[in-house]
């Protein structure tokens, strides 16, 4: 019988059999979100340790794990990176795609990277041109989706 971590340092004794679908379900989604990598997916040895490691938390601690694991916050450096990646993006059109999924006008963008507002729509537009997206508003929902 192990024991298992509280979400608030505590030890306690091995949860009951159901929390076995808790870690197969947590472990789908960190899988899902990315965290592995996807190179790793699949790879039994990585399953097993991702398992292991699960299995030390009680349930509570899981769902705060998965509640972190699925917040928009935590996957959003995740899907631009990956967005830039699949498109080519440099890393000031990059920079661009970050203000605009954070709300920012390019006048905002533009005055924060100390670059001219010409050269910030230079950038939104080579991010248009690379994407084949024509409004920022669909950049941001297709970045996030």
């Amino acid at each position: 019988m192990g024991l298992f971590l509280t979400q608030n340092g505590d030890k306690r004794d091995k949860a009951s059999d159901g929390d076995n679908d808790d870690i197969d379900a947590l472990s789908e989604l960190v899988m899902a979100a990315g965290i592995l990598g996807e190179d790793r997916v699949g790879d039994p040895e990585q399953e097993h340790r991702l398992s292991a490691i699960l299995g030390h938390y009680d349930a509570d601690m899981r769902i705060h794990l998965t509640q972190r694991i699925v917040s928009d916050e935590s996957l959003k450096p995740i899907k631009i990176n990956r967005f830039c990646e699949r498109h080519g993006l440099t890393g000031a059109e990059k920079k661009v795609v970050v203000s605009l999924c954070l709300g920012r006008s390019m006048a905002q963008h533009a005055k924060d990277h100390f670059i001219s507002p010409n050269t910030a729509r230079t950038h939104l537009q080579r991010v248009r041109e690379k994407t084949g997206i024509s409004r920022q508003a669909n950049i941001v929902s297709t970045v996030l989706a």
